[in-house]
């Protein structure tokens, strides 16, 4: 029986997966971090140079990407069998597919600038942004009720370069190649495992527990 209503429910999702996300705003962000790279790439000389300009449209692309967690019918579709799981698939294929085209045209434009470990330290930058910005996301969408929460995200990002400029020399995140490079990536590695664990918890079954009584049952309280 649940079977049967799980393809039910899939067919009716099918015309609405199309609709999932504003693509007009991924689309935007994505432009934009291909102007973005031709308006710079004729003025980078060095591996700093090409960091920032990576850095830059990761961060054009995963703000326009964190549109296609928006869902202003969520408190429909998440009652139906299944449905949560079918959407959010759909969602990541296209938030993950805007970023990469988003960053794809500048990291193949200056990547003879950039080293080795430096690819993978700003790959690592790249996934923790992404899965920061969807847990903050995700957690005023399920948490505050805040259905179309990408407008809010922005935030985040001024936040973290607020924290970066309050914290240098402590706890830097947006170092250049050289001395605290692994130590600032050893720092977007942890924030990324927070922040994937958070997306996990705000992405399970809509009739799941909530954590206080999870919390409560577990410490016998």
């Amino acid at each position: 029986m649940v079977t049967a209503e799980r393809q039910v429910s899939t067919r009716a999702l099918a015309s609405y997966l199309p609709r999932l996300c504003r693509w007009q705003v991924l689309a935007l962000a994505i432009v934009a971090a291909w102007v973005l790279t031709a308006w710079r790439v004729g003025g980078v000389t060095n591996e700093l140079q090409a960091v920032w300009l990576v850095r830059l449209v990761v961060v054009v692309g995963s703000i326009g990407a964190m549109f296609a967690w928006d869902d202003p019918s969520r408190h429909v579709t998440e009652s139906a069998i299944g449905a949560q799981g079918r959407l959010v698939a759909g969602r990541l294929v296209a938030l993950i597919a805007s970023v990469l085209l988003a960053a794809t045209p500048a990291v193949a434009l200056v990547g003879g600038e950039l080293a080795g470990r430096t690819t993978v330290g700003i790959a690592a930058e790249a996934v923790a942004l992404v899965a920061l910005l969807s847990a903050v996301a995700l957690t005023l969408q399920r948490g505050w009720r805040i259905l179309e929460p990408a407008q809010y995200v922005v935030l985040t990002v001024l936040l973290i370069a607020i924290a970066d400029q309050a914290t240098a020399g402590r706890w830097p995140l947006l170092v250049g190649p050289g001395q605290g490079w692994e130590g600032a990536h050893q720092r977007w590695t942890l924030l990324a495992a927070v922040s994937l664990v958070v997306c996990a918890w705000q992405l399970r079954d809509p009739a799941s527990p909530r954590l206080r009584p999870v919390l409560r049952r577990a410490t016998g309280g």
